[in-house]
């Protein structure tokens, strides 16, 4: 079940909700198995925004499971709450998606901060097997933790 209103039968689209699933999934048990599951061997995992080692590219899905992991632990557990929205995927010559997406992170006792970006996504025999996302405001997002480090969540 999908928390967009798309065809679920389209396979590029199907894909793409099961990687998202996947990923919502993982993000919450910390078992990133479903999601290694959504990639070919040799996916392609590229940010573009920020700074390394999360603005990078990886190949494979160990490195790209890696990246994700990395990029994940130092900014969305860094929050109590994050919240994502976006609109829904568009699919790109049939077996692309785009999705511009934002997360709203939350801390109690700190402002809200509203991260943007976008993606793409291309798939191979219903597995992800390219991810280029922009993210709009990484600067940003890295001077807000730096500042108010001390009330987020500890690393690890």
């Amino acid at each position: 079940m999908s928390k967009w209103d798309v065809d679920l039968s389209e396979p590029t689209i199907g894909a793409f909700v099961k990687y998202a699933t996947a990923f919502e999934k993982s993000f919450v048990t910390r078992d990133w198995s479903d999601v290694d599951a959504c990639l070919t061997d040799n996916a392609i995992w590229t940010v573009d925004g920020g700074k390394p080692p999360v603005a990078a590219s990886y190949k494979g899905r160990g490195s790209v499971i890696e990246a994700i992991r990395y990029a994940v632990d130092h900014y969305d557990r860094r929050f109590t709450v994050r919240a994502p929205q976006s609109p829904g995927p568009t699919l790109i010559a049939g077996r692309g998606i785009y999705l511009p997406w934002q997360i709203t992170f939350q801390q109690p006792g700190l402002p809200d901060f509203i991260l943007t970006g976008e993606e793409w996504d291309l798939f191979e025999d219903g597995k992800l097997c390219m991810h280029f996302e922009r993210i709009h405001n990484a600067d940003e997002i890295d001077a807000y933790i730096a500042q108010h480090d001390a009330q987020l969540v500890p690393l690890g």
